[in-house]
């Protein structure tokens, strides 16, 4: 397999999305800056994993990314890398779909509920991630 070329283009796919998140949230769609946030965090964490072997097709990879590379970080690191990730990673369905299954709850409208806060933090934690796993995957096998 062609690892390292797969993780570059995960990277490719995530920096794209994290611009366009910026780009949503400039014209105020905010669930999409979300959504594109999300998608870039997960992207990431996949480039990750694929230079370990590793191909994962669901959403949420935190914790595989943490089983493969806990040991290569500082503690701080890690912690910088999961605080909030989880909140991130739970918005895959949320951000994307209207929710109507209970009859007593309002219909989960995401262009109506996320706000320019909601977008600006997953953008934040979106950058914070890309860049510190970019930058260690750069150096540490290009």
């Amino acid at each position: 397999m062609r690892y390292e070329e797969i993780s570059k283009a995960f990277l490719i796919e995530a920096r794209d999305d994290v611009e366009m998140a910026k780009i949503a949230c400039s014209h105020r769609k905010f669930s999409k800056a979300v959504y594109h946030s999300q998608q870039c965090v997960e992207k990431t964490f996949k480039a990750a994993l694929v230079l370990k072997g590793k191909f994962i097709s669901e959403h949420e990879v935190l914790t595989d990314f943490l089983k493969a590379y806990q040991n290569e970080f500082t503690p701080e690191t890690i912690e910088e890398i999961v605080k909030d990730t989880p909140k991130l990673e739970s918005q895959f369905k949320r951000v994307r779909y209207p929710l109507f299954g209970r009859v007593d709850l309002p219909i989960w409208v995401p262009s109506k509920e996320y706000t320019e806060n909601d977008a600006r933090d997953a953008i934040e934690k979106a950058y914070l991630i890309f860049d510190i796993l970019s930058e260690y995957l750069k150096g540490k096998y290009e």
